[in-house]
């Protein structure tokens, strides 16, 4: 039997709103995570460090429209890879 992701252990993590203008804000639904990392990718794998706002958001009002992928890395060491489109 093949398990989705979501099935496996996967951190609860909610990002709204997808597709963005701008602002994406993470709701982190298991109290027991905290963001300890995140990176932005572009589509050819370019990567750039982002600042994670205190409101669990990053703003990529600075960036072109296009799909990036964020890489949240937590303190106990998960990582989890979201796809974000920017219209």
């Amino acid at each position: 039997m093949l398990l989705n992701l979501e099935e496996y252990n996967s951190p609860k993590v909610t990002i709204y709103p997808n597709p963005t203008d701008n602002k994406v804000t993470f709701d982190i639904n298991t109290t027991n995570l905290v963001i300890e990392d995140v990176e932005l990718f572009d589509i050819s794998g370019r990567s750039s460090r982002i600042k994670f706002n205190s409101n669990n958001s990053i703003n990529l009002k600075d960036f072109e429209t296009g799909i990036y992928f964020v890489r949240l890395t937590f303190k106990n060491g998960n990582t989890l890879l979201i796809k974000i489109i920017k219209k």
